[in-house]
């Protein structure tokens, strides 16, 4: 793809309106006693916006930190690591459950060792 000056400006502006609505969330949040994160932390600002409103991973997590290809298995927070876990049967194969169990036990250990015990089993 060629990169003209008038698409690499909209890419620009694109980006600083992203950036801009970010600002003005953490504004919003905060109400101006707790500083620019409010009373939360950056790890509680970055699980929700990883998450669309109805809970589900957003499109961008599902890029940023899908362990399979397609944007399958998307893990960045306890949640999503034993959500993986739970559905890592289903269409997978026996290396991709171990990618998958592997990726979520840096959110959710316990779950990771019942996980791989259970698949030992199922040989």
């Amino acid at each position: 793809m060629k990169l003209t000056p008038n698409k690499f400006k909209k890419i620009i502006q694109e980006e600083l309106e992203k950036m801009m609505l970010k600002v003005e969330t953490f504004e919003t949040r905060s109400g101006g006693q707790f500083g620019p994160l409010g009373n939360r932390d950056e790890e509680e600002l970055d699980e929700e916006a990883n998450r669309t409103p109805s809970g589900a991973p957003s499109a961008e997590a599902r890029d940023d930190h899908a362990v399979l290809s397609g944007g399958r298995f998307p893990i960045f927070d306890k949640k999503s690591a034993e959500s993986a876990i739970k559905l890592r049967g289903h269409n997978t194969t026996s290396e991709e459950r171990k990618k998958i169990i592997n990726a979520a036990a840096k959110y959710a250990p316990e779950a990771a060792k019942k996980a791989r015990e259970e698949d030992k089993e199922n040989k």
